[in-house]
């Protein structure tokens, strides 16, 4: 008979008793610490021995992640043998709610699934997760996908940690599954934990889905990477951007996986299914979105076809939309996030821009990570370097009209978040009219064909917060056609310049020149009408 801390506890699947009388633990908690008695008895209930034993956690030995992140292996590994599950797990049925403008899974009582894809070979996205919520008693939903980014954390959207309420569910009504392919059986690989610490990015919008990102951080952590189980790699704003504008350009397609229906009202798909789909331009990504149906926020981007051919739905939400590089990785790009209707022609689904959450995944003490060679090729920047332009455009430009300009600039930090700005504008450029866009990456404002009307002041923003504080760049453009004359003619001395990390609402701004004596909204006026 044994006690845990002076009280009884009932034998479960992490608890095992052992002929002899041996106690066999499985996948430790912090719950399971403390003091452990054996007490022998005799068949008249009299205590003939007792013995004790105290359980203490210690860290899980460290692995480099950049080692291992994004690789596959399990074609090197014989198939696991499958067993039925001792403890039968219920997938629940849809509760189907007709049609919907919206397919995050917290509007819908739905599974999830890859609409035209095929059945993914078990091992073949090992960082995948899988989200369950416990919505009765003795009933595990399946809700939503995620992405394992190291021992400790969990990547997924913030929408998935929601319930229908939109109030944060509760850890203890969360189980997290990692190396799952098949449904109903349980494998040799799988693993389960409970949520320790549920992050929701403090500035996460819950009527249009910006910065839909979330954290899960699991107690007791992931001790061993296996060919099933084995984190993502990050991809840095340098590779994030080149494999943003390959896709556009060359139609290359990243890769979204997940579970559920076939059809929309069907049963839970039994395996997990993936499906290709390549990046769309921001241009068709704003055009695709009506009025009332959504917003096309900086943190996104849109991937899919124009025809209903494949797309991500439903319960795919917080799942990866991951790129392999030629390096032999597997990178993410985008969170599955939310769209208007599955598969529908002319609608494109809508991902989270993981690379511009870089910074903040870093301030939670999450792993980034990416092989050496990324590492070397992109010429990633510490933490604590000054913020600056590697790459940008020159400050004056004069073109002919009907020329095609793209407007650069390039911040060396990958954890730095951009924004464009047009004249005098103190808000973010958001909407722009046809043959004008942002490219993905948001490093590049671009026009099909320059006119008349588009002479004037552009601006590129990046900003960083970090151990030093507070930095802000900004580069200023002068767009003027062949012939004409600016009326801002020498504004382009103060191009770049950038914000002293000094205490808040001080605002002095620093050119080659010295330190200039303005007001901080003056920053979104400078060069215009001086």
């Amino acid at each position: 008979m044994y006690f845990h801390t002076f009280k009884w506890f009932y034998l479960f699947d992490s608890f095992i008793l052992q002929l002899g009388g041996n106690l066999y633990l499985k996948d430790i908690r912090d719950e399971n610490v403390g003091k452990y008695t054996c007490v022998a008895r005799d068949q008249f209930g009299r205590t003939k021995g007792r013995v004790h034993a105290w359980l203490y956690l210690t860290d899980p030995p460290q692995i480099d992640i950049s080692t291992v992140c994004g690789t596959i292996t399990y074609w090197k590994e014989s198939k696991s043998q499958t067993t039925p599950s001792p403890a039968q797990v219920i997938v629940a049925q849809p509760e189907v709610a007709g049609s919907s403008s919206d397919w995050s899974s917290e509007n819908l009582n739905e599974a999830g699934r890859v609409v035209g894809g095929i059945i993914a070979n078990h091992g073949s996205a090992p960082y995948m997760v899988r989200i369950w919520e416990q919505r009765t008693v003795n009933s595990w939903t399946f809700t939503c996908g995620a992405t394992l980014l190291d021992q400790r954390w969990i990547l997924t959207a913030a929408h998935c940690m929601l319930d229908k309420n939109k109030k944060l569910i509760l850890k203890e009504n969360i189980n997290l599954f990692f190396g799952d392919h098949d449904s109903y059986v349980k494998e040799e690989s799988e693993k389960s934990r409970q949520p320790a610490e549920i992050i929701v990015h403090e500035d996460y919008d819950k009527t249009n889905y910006d910065n839909d990102i979330a954290l899960i951080r699991i107690d007791p952590p992931l001790w061993e990477f296996t060919p099933y189980i084995r984190p993502i790699c990050l991809a840095p704003w340098g590779l994030a951007s080149r494999l943003m504008e390959t896709s556009i350009n060359e139609r290359t397609t990243g890769r979204v996986t997940g579970w559920g229906q076939e059809t929309f009202s069907g049963p839970t798909n039994q395996f997990m299914k993936e499906v290709e789909l390549p990046i769309v331009d921001r241009h068709t990504c704003e055009e695709s979105v009506h009025e009332k149906e959504g917003e096309f926020t900086d943190s996104m981007f849109c991937a899919g076809y124009h025809s209903p051919l494949r797309d991500a739905c439903l319960g795919d939400s917080g799942g990866p939309f991951a790129f392999r590089h030629d390096d032999g990785r597997w990178y993410q790009l985008g969170i599955v996030s939310w769209g208007v209707g599955c598969n529908k022609e002319g609608e494109y689904g809508f991902y989270t821009s993981v690379s511009r959450y870089l910074h903040w995944l870093r301030s939670k003490n999450v792993t980034v990570a990416y092989s050496p060679n990324v590492e070397r090729r992109f010429n990633e920047s510490r933490r604590s370097e000054a913020l600056a332009f590697t790459e940008r455009s020159p400050s004056i430009l004069n073109v002919a009209a009907g020329s095609v300009v793209d407007l650069e600039c390039v911040p060396n930090r990958d954890d730095a978040s951009v924004q464009w700005f047009i004249g005098n504008s103190i808000r973010p450029v958001r909407q722009l009219v046809e043959g004008v866009r942002i490219l993905p990456t948001g490093l590049v404002f671009h026009f099909d064909a320059v006119e008349d009307r588009f002479f004037g002041v552009y601006s590129c923003e990046a900003r960083v917060n970090d151990e030093e504080g507070e930095q802000v760049i900004r580069a200023n453009f002068q767009i003027q056609t062949t012939g004409s004359i600016s009326p801002n003619f020498g504004c382009g001395r103060y191009a770049a310049m950038t914000l002293a990390v000094l205490p808040a609402n001080t605002g002095r701004f620093h050119s080659a020149d010295g330190p200039i004596q303005r007001p901080v909204d003056w920053l979104s006026t400078v060069c215009v009408g001086q």
